[in-house]
Parts: structure tokens; sequence; C-alpha cells
């Protein structure tokens, strides 16, 4: 892993993938609108209160998600805070796990429970 530096303005999330994936960020507005049209287009995933809601970690009480109606608005706008779904989306769209870092909040976030794979039949 080479640590990489990226601008830390709302779209860090996708400036940090278009880096990894293209070698420059400047594929980030890109990569928003295709996580846009992912969360759109299958609800199921990112819409806690579907009765078919099925992300991973859909059980995991420790893991709390934005409304739907936030989540479409939140992933339209350039430079808005992305969140799990988002991550979830991403990994999708540009069909590569993605790995999260960040220190244990506490004790009981010895493992890291957010990272997850979504892999569909398309």
């Amino acid at each position: 892993m080479k640590p990489i530096n990226t601008v830390g303005d709302g779209n860090c999330l996708f400036r940090a993938t278009s880096l990894a994936l293209y070698g420059n960020d400047s594929y980030h507005t890109e990569l928003r609108a295709r996580c846009a049209l992912e969360i759109a287009l299958h609800r199921e995933w990112y819409d806690a209160s579907d009765a078919r809601y099925c992300a991973p970690f859909k059980d995991d009480n420790r893991i709390v998600v934005v409304p739907y109606s936030e989540l479409c608005e939140s992933v339209t706008l350039d430079g808005q805070y992305s969140d799990i779904l988002c991550i979830l989306a991403l990994s999708s769209v540009v069909e590569i796990p993605i790995q999260m870092y960040f220190p244990p909040l506490n004790a009981s976030f010895d493992t890291q429970p957010l990272t997850r794979l979504i892999s569909r039949v398309r």
C-alpha cells in the first residue's frame, strides 16, 4: 500500500477512488454520478425502510444509516459528505472491494464491520 493525498472537499471518497483507479482525481464527478444511479436503481440495497432491504450489514445495530431520501439528495450534490451507503454503492459501481480503515471508536469495534462488497449478477 502507498499512502496518497487528496483534496478534503466532501468529494474525497470519489477523488481517492479516482486516484486509485485512474491515477488522477478528475473522475470524481463521474463516480459520484454512477453511485447516484446505483442507489436509485437498487433501492433495496440502500433504503433501510424498504421491506426488501438487504445491505450486508442490515442486521448490525452498530451501523446507523441515513434515510433514503437524504442519501439520494446527498449523493447527487457536489461536495457532500459520503457515508457507508455511498461506499457500498461505489464498491458495486467499480466492482472492487473497498477497504476502509478508521480507528476503533470503542472496544466493541475491534473488528472493522463497515467494509463489505456487493456482488450481484448483472
